[in-house]
């Protein structure tokens, strides 16, 4: 996935990888490092909000494996 990625958006706090899926339906990974987010409260936080996100808009009839990495400073 990291490798050859048919989208990268790149900002400074998020980075996220997409490309399209053989699976029917679309998949989603989070990476988000104790390193970069210390406290588990706002690592969860963030994860229930990428997750609600990735359920409502990701309605397309493609489907893509999306990987979302979080950088510091994204509490």
């Amino acid at each position: 996935m990291f490798d050859q990625p048919s989208v990268k958006v790149s900002r400074q706090q998020a980075l996220v990888l997409a490309r399209t899926s053989h699976h029917r339906t679309s998949r989603l990974g989070l990476v988000i490092a104790k390193k970069h987010v210390r406290k588990a409260v706002e690592r969860n936080r963030i994860k229930r909000i990428v997750r609600e996100h990735f359920r409502q808009e990701i309605l397309s009839h493609e489907t893509f494996d999306i990987v979302f990495l979080a950088r510091k400073g994204l509490d």
